[in-house]
């Protein structure tokens, strides 16, 4: 809630299909350039829907473009997503960040920790820290390998919700319009040190007194490694 400081037969059969239909194309249609298409994460199609109705890497993408748009109307440079790559070069999906991020967003939802207390944590200093291990942004997103030998900034945001009748539906706008219009959230989500984030992206509540289906739970951890 509050920043820390949140591919049998049908295939051979298919494969020959292919194969038929591409001898079949034209010479002009073989010579015609291929055009990339751009999906715009930031539509209503993936913005305003429940993130218990899209993958999780969609509403991770639909955030990510939100949250840029917030960044660069702020006149901070936009976020790029986390990227390891492994021995083969090929690109690494759990990275330190998403690690980080998804381990306490699971505790969250399971042990349900997140009460808000406006009047004694009106800052939700609280979320971030697990009550049974201790950990906090810190010790999670270091642990987890984040920037081993260089300098290093990091933050995290969170934020839970239950029930689409409400300013703040569990969707990727709702997160993200949340952040962008909190105090609190609001500097670190603008701060131009990061460069880099993951969003772990959970259903569930992490709130015990949360009513209301679908419910989500969402931890942003952000860094720079320089």
């Amino acid at each position: 809630m509050r920043p820390f400081r949140r591919l049998t037969v049908s295939a051979v059969a298919a494969a020959i299909a292919l194969v038929g239909f591409a001898a079949a194309e034209s010479p002009a249609a073989q010579a015609a350039p291929k055009r990339l298409v751009r999906i715009d994460y930031c539509d209503s199609i993936y913005a305003d829907k429940p993130i218990t109705q899209q993958r999780a890497e969609t509403s991770e993408l639909s955030m990510t473009c939100l949250i840029n748009k917030v960044r660069v109307d702020a006149g901070a440079p936009p976020l790029r997503l986390e990227t390891v790559y492994a021995a083969n070069g090929g690109s690494v999906y759990q990275t330190p960040l998403w690690k980080a991020a998804t381990g306490h967003a699971t505790r969250a939802v399971a042990l349900k920790w997140w009460i808000p207390d406006p009047v004694n944590d009106p800052e939700g200093k609280k979320t971030h820290i697990d009550p049974e291990t201790g950990s906090n942004p810190t010790t999670r997103i270091k642990g987890a390998g984040y920037c081993p030998n260089g300098t290093w900034a990091i933050a995290e945001n969170t934020f839970t919700s239950a029930g689409m009748g409400q300013q703040f539906p569990p969707t990727p706008r709702g997160v993200v319009t949340w952040w962008a219009t909190d105090p609190y959230h609001w500097p670190t989500l603008i701060n131009p040190t990061y460069r880099e984030h993951r969003i772990a992206i959970l259903p569930g509540s992490a709130d015990p007194n949360a009513t209301g289906d679908p419910s989500g739970t969402f931890v942003e951890n952000l860094g720079s490694c320089t």
